[in-house]
Formats: structure tokens, C-alpha cells, sequence
């Protein structure tokens, strides 16, 4: 009788599918929530490979050196050619050299044009 009372006892207790005391067997997600766990991986996945794209953007940029980041590269950013580049960096340069053509004046301008322009261009060409 004692075995009858000790067998009663133990549903009560435990659960039958996990064997432990007190604990109840998962119930399975619902569609929705599976749906929503799902969803949840797909955004973290798309996260972590923009994140690795962007590391590799800037270990890519750190390997190149210094010159590369201040946009020194024609064709990187503004200004693109040669000439605007040197013009950014030399203000006062090009402030001294519009000041001599203001002095020259219009005529004289046109002159030394019309001598300088064909040299750079047979050197250029």
C-alpha cells in the first residue's frame, strides 16, 4: 500500500515530460511568435554584415595611409582635378595672382595669354 501512495504522490509533482519537479514542458511558439523570432534574426544578420562591411570599409582606408583620407586620389570626392586641389590649398596664391591680372589689366592679360597658352599646350599635347 505504501507503493500505491508513493506513485500517487509523484504526478502531482513532477512533470511528465521534463522529469523535473516543478517544471512544465515548453509550450511550441505560435506562428506569429515564430514569425517574430524569425524576423528578429533576419534583422540582426542584415545588422552584422552591414557592421562587418563597414569595418572592412575602414580597415581598408586605415591601410592606405594618410594621403588617402585627405582626398589627395583624383576622382575622390570634391575637388576632383588637379588644379581646383591646389586652389583650395594655396588661397593666398591664387589671391596674389588675381591681383596681378587686376593690375595688368585687360589688355595685357589677353597678351600674355596668347604667348603662355600655346607653350602649355604643344607641352601638354
Amino acid at each position: 500500500m505504501s507503493r500505491d501512495a508513493s506513485t500517487s504522490s509523484t504526478p502531482s509533482t513532477q512533470s511528465s515530460s521534463t522529469g523535473l519537479p516543478g517544471r512544465e514542458a515548453p509550450r511550441p511558439p505560435s506562428p506569429e511568435e515564430r514569425k517574430g523570432q524569425l524576423l528578429e534574426r533576419i534583422e540582426r544578420q542584415r545588422l552584422l554584415r552591414q557592421t562587418r562591411r563597414i569595418q572592412a570599409a575602414i580597415a581598408t582606408l586605415q591601410a592606405e595611409g594618410p594621403a588617402s583620407a585627405s582626398g589627395d586620389r583624383a576622382g575622390d570626392g570634391f575637388p576632383r582635378s588637379q588644379l581646383m586641389r591646389t586652389l583650395t590649398r594655396q588661397p593666398l596664391l591664387v589671391a596674389a595672382a588675381a591681383g596681378m591680372f587686376l593690375l595688368m589689366g585687360p589688355r595685357r592679360v589677353v597678351g600674355l595669354a596668347s604667348w603662355v597658352l600655346p607653350m602649355l599646350m604643344r607641352r601638354l599635347g
